[in-house]
């Protein structure tokens, strides 16, 4: 395992040391940037050469997250009350009071465990507690207090304020982290390594079918030149991936992989160009993808997610994740995600009035919340489930008798002739009946 270390090179070189006597085993490179808006400029190449990251403080942390998403397991090094007892110590060496300094970034109950390991109450602290990134905001705030009057010593947490007042002559003190706190830092870094890769260890299938789309008329032949077409883009597909694929039936595939090799944005980017380059053909694929922590339950999750994809009227990409949640159609702009199995009591019950099964109960309130408006007419609705429009009645009128649905008013469309605008109440217990 290789880590990587983000930070100023005096805080990284003290965690390099520490790490050398917790696990000698493990190589550590340092990336040293002095400032927490510096890091960002070697997070790529950090990830790209380590396995994990492990940045100097909170603040260097949260500067390269807030602007960067994470490919790798990434932890960050603390300070606690020895890593303060640590500095007293020297203070008091040096002939300081442990009384009128500045402190910054470190959590109140630090500096409350430290004095109260030397039974001392200083009276004259002053304390700013982590809340911003930016190093020249404690810099102005010492300076400030120093200027005032009103401290003699300066404790920082920053090597960029270190620098700046041991260069005035001040008397400056830098707050590093112990052993202990890398060592909890590295073992906690090593438990997200190791659930991130069991993470992306988990199986995940993808299930193909293609249909004609009934366009041509098409004879024996070009069926099976379409066919053969079709089989071509899935087997490049997969090779991308790296995923292991079998033919399950005519014109139906079955796609396994590992989660770290189809859960990432350029995976899912080629998915919807092999879904576009089918239909170019002139056939239609629908697709189900399954997570799970099995074989056999990532298969049974892809089914249930091809189902789905097969019940609407075009092309479409659904997937059911290992809780048992269905997001789809993907790559759509009313993509909802939703749970097949209701832990919910409200949906239980609203399903339960309705004699509607909970999963599309689930499915309406996620549309709702989706569209950011519970009003449809009868067709869109239908559309925007993937279903007849004569489905969509029977939906409709089940949920009015229930009370959970009634008629808003009337549209009149570009065709002149009105419709029935329909209001969903869900998310209520059910009305009382009349």
């Amino acid at each position: 395992m290789t880590i990587g270390i983000i930070g100023p090179e005096l805080s990284g070189r003290q965690i390099q040391e520490h790490l050398k006597a917790i696990s000698p085993e493990t190589k550590t490179i340092l990336y040293p940037r002095e400032t927490t808006a510096g890091a960002l400029e070697v997070i790529d190449q950090c990830e790209a050469e380590c396995t994990a990251v492990l940045f100097t403080g909170v603040a260097v942390c949260t500067s390269v997250i807030q602007r960067h998403t994470m490919v790798r397991a990434y932890e960050y090094v603390t300070k606690d009350a020895y890593s303060l007892l640590t500095t007293l110590r020297e203070m008091e060496h040096q002939g300081f009071a442990l009384d009128d300094f500045s402190i910054d970034a470190v959590e109140p109950h630090v500096i409350e465990d430290a004095f109260s390991e030397r039974i001392i109450t200083p009276q004259h602290i002053r304390y700013l507690p982590f809340s911003s990134l930016d190093e020249e905001v404690y810099t102005r705030w010492h300076q400030e207090l120093w200027d005032r009057g009103e401290i003699k010593v300066i404790l920082t947490g920053f090597v960029w304020t270190y620098h700046h007042f041991q260069e005035k002559g001040y008397p400056v003190f830098y707050l590093s982290g112990s052993r202990f706190t890398v060592r909890e830092a590295f073992n906690r870094l090593v438990t997200r390594l190791e659930l991130k890769e069991a993470h992306s260890a988990q199986l995940v299938v993808e299930l193909i079918e293609t249909a004609s789309t009934g366009e041509g008329g098409g004879s024996y032949y070009s069926d099976r030149l379409k066919a053969c077409q079709s089989e071509g883009l899935i087997i490049e597909y997969c090779r991308k991936i790296q995923a292991a694929f079998f033919r399950s039936g005519q014109n139906s595939y079955i796609i396994f992989a590992n989660r770290g090799g189809v859960k990432r944005e350029e995976n899912y980017r080629g998915l919807y160009d092999l879904q576009s380059h089918i239909l170019k053909i002139g056939l239609h694929p629908s697709i189900g993808i399954g997570i799970g922590s099995t074989a056999y339950q990532s298969e049974l999750h892809a089914r249930k997610a091809l189902s789905y994809a097969k019940s609407g009227k075009g092309s479409y990409i659904y997937m059911v994740d290992e809780e048992g949640s269905l997001v789809g159609p993907l790559g759509n702009e009313q993509s909802i995600s939703y749970d097949l199995i209701s832990h919910d009591a409200e949906v239980e019950e609203i399903a339960w009035h309705a004699g509607m099964s909970s999963a599309y109960i689930a499915k309406l309130m996620a549309l709702i919340q989706l569209r950011g408006s519970a009003v449809f007419d009868v067709a869109e609705l239908a559309d925007c489930l993937g279903i007849t429009t004569r489905s969509a009645h029977r939906i409709v009128n089940k949920l009015r008798a229930a009370g959970y649905a009634s008629v808003r008013g009337k549209e009149t469309s570009a065709a002149g002739r009105p419709k029935s605008l329909i209001e969903l109440h869900l998310g209520k217990t059910a009305p009382a009946q009349s």
